[in-house]
């Protein structure tokens, strides 16, 4: 499973809408238009209070969940402290995730053996450079739309430096398309007598 897949809580953005000032505020999740999830929290000196329901998939009834996860802070080099969650492992995390499949709670990566999909699948890992890339010059991150125009105020050097990378990244991306490809030529006849 992938850290992609899951719902996740950031505490540092929640920390950049709040600054721990205890007010309980909510956020939610949607997939294609539709919201798929939604939670109330509070950020606290002391803790992130979550306040969330799930749906059990046997019985098809609404179960509330009410968690408090610790928060330590460490400070910074140059004034001011960052927050922290303590996962219930133990561990000092950044990011946690709701549980893929039967668990309902919020936990770490590690807690649940979550990865990123790029490390497992490096056409992906291209795939969301060129995303960026392309997010970074205000343009569209539909690959198949035309490489965006160099947006005002960039610096012509900084706009080829990426055009070159971009390119560089893509030409990557297409050679390991067709490796991908020659790795399945011999599974070709086999593929085509389970279809027959």
């Amino acid at each position: 499973m992938h850290v992609e897949d899951c719902i996740d809580l950031d505490v540092r953005s929640l920390y950049k809408w709040s600054r721990a000032d205890g007010v309980t505020r909510s956020c939610s999740w949607s997939r294609r238009g539709e919201e798929i999830a939604a939670i109330h929290w509070r950020l606290e000196k002391e803790g992130l209070d979550l306040v969330y329901k799930s749906t059990d998939k046997r019985s098809g009834k609404d179960e509330l969940h009410i968690h408090r996860i610790s928060t330590t802070w460490t400070p910074c080099h140059f004034g001011g402290e960052r927050v922290w969650l303590v996962c219930p492992c133990g561990r000092r995390v950044a990011k946690i995730y709701l549980g893929p499949g039967k668990s309902d709670l919020f936990r770490c990566r590690h807690c649940y053996g979550l990865t990123n999909e790029s490390r497992h699948n490096p056409i992906a890992a291209r795939r969301n450079r060129l995303q960026a890339i392309r997010r970074k010059l205000g343009g569209s991150v539909d690959l198949s739309q035309p490489f965006p125009d160099r947006p005002k105020g960039m610096r012509r050097c900084a706009y080829a430096r990426l055009l070159e990378e971009y390119r560089q990244i893509e030409a990557n991306m297409t050679i390991a398309i067709f490796r991908q490809f020659e790795f399945m030529r011999p599974l070709m006849p086999l593929l085509q007598q389970r279809n027959s």
